[in-house]
């Protein structure tokens, strides 16, 4: 994996732990993913439970989970897939809470939607020195980060407030929690990020990924 022999990257893996805020569309992927590649243990949060309308997208959704804690049904998947332990709940991330919940990881990954929540992860990461994996989707367009520690990039990505969010179909999130699993690797492995306090931009209307310095 990465250029890393592949005993060695397992043991470094199952010795990690993620965390991971928001478990929707692009939570649920990310949870999966790092869940099969070994990480050792996941927190995860997410005050919210599965609606109808999250069908189109979210990994961890199915009819018969409508009313569910997305919580509870990241910990009953990921039992059934891995050994990865899962811990967290059904709360939404604030900065009141983000001290307490995030204690004891080594990553922080950002798949919530709304900028409040993404400012308080990285004033957490920027406190703690850790890397923060900032992912987006709406409709056809996405986009990735990996933050480090005091650059404040997350600031240069949002300068204002978020605008409305819209109707977001599968790939996107897909796409866009893949590359969030993938760049988490590479950190929790010690490997150099690609995008590293830069913005990769997707559009998958025109299948184009742009990497912006910022």
């Amino acid at each position: 994996m990465f250029n890393i022999e592949p005993a060695a990257a397992a043991e470094l893996l199952r010795s990690k732990t993620a965390f991971i805020a928001g478990l929707g569309g692009l939570g649920g992927y990310v949870a999966e993913e790092l869940a099969r590649s070994g990480v050792g243990k996941i927190i995860a949060y997410d005050g919210d439970v599965f609606q109808e309308s999250n069908l189109n997208r979210q990994l961890l959704s199915n009819k018969l989970l409508l009313g569910k804690s997305k919580f509870e049904a990241l910990k009953e998947r990921v039992e059934r897939i891995s050994d990865t332990k899962v811990e967290g709940g059904q709360v939404f991330i604030s900065e009141d809470n983000i001290d307490e919940l995030a204690c004891g990881c080594d990553i922080i990954i950002d798949c919530c939607d709304n900028v409040k929540s993404r400012f308080a992860l990285q004033s957490y990461a920027e406190k703690k020195g850790l890397f923060l994996v900032h992912g987006a989707a709406c409709g056809y367009l996405g986009q990735v980060s990996v933050i480090s520690p005091g650059s404040g990039t997350l600031k240069k990505i949002y300068p204002k407030s978020e605008g409305t969010v819209g109707h977001t179909p599968a790939p996107a999130p897909a796409i866009v929690g893949s590359i969030e699993a993938s760049e988490a690797l590479r950190v929790l492995l010690g490997l150099p990020s690609p995008i590293l306090d830069k913005l990769l931009l997707i559009d998958l209307s025109s299948l184009t990924f742009v990497t912006l310095s910022l």
